[in-house]
């Protein structure tokens, strides 16, 4: 999983990429959204789970050997009742994510890397997720 590339304005939210790789030796099919939970590193608060994100197409993905696919996660990291700067005081700061592929019911949890929150998701409200879509690289 890799954290967001930029922080979240008025107009738009940061956004984390989720990243299935299909590492069996032959193909797959991904349809719909993930489940997804941030729980905080500190246990300071109770985890988010993700709401699902309405409005885009949910087309069914076939992943060949190697191949990925994405979802997307949306949320603010800033807090308007906080510090001057607003960011970095959110209810939730969590390194993993905890995720569940599309019709299965086993949880792995998963490292959150780079981004401008240096491995950690910064989430102040609510955690939207995007079904999974097909991905180049």
């Amino acid at each position: 999983m890799t954290g967001p590339t930029y922080h979240a304005s008025e107009q738009q939210p940061a956004m984390a990429t989720i990243r299935a790789v299909n590492t069996s030796g032959h193909s797959c099919t991904l349809t719909g959204f993930p489940g997804v939970q941030l729980a905080d590193d500190q246990g300071k608060s109770s985890p988010i789970d993700a709401v699902r994100h309405q409005g885009d197409p949910i087309t069914p993905v076939t992943l060949a050997p190697g191949a990925q696919a994405t979802a997307g996660l949306l949320y603010s990291d800033v807090n308007g009742q906080a510090a001057s700067s607003g960011r970095y005081v959110c209810a939730v700061t969590g390194s993993k994510v905890s995720i569940i592929l599309p019709n299965t019911t086993q949880q792995m949890q998963v490292a959150v890397t780079g981004g401008v929150g240096n491995g950690t998701l910064n989430v102040c409200g609510a955690l939207n997720v995007d079904p999974f879509a097909s991905s180049q690289g």
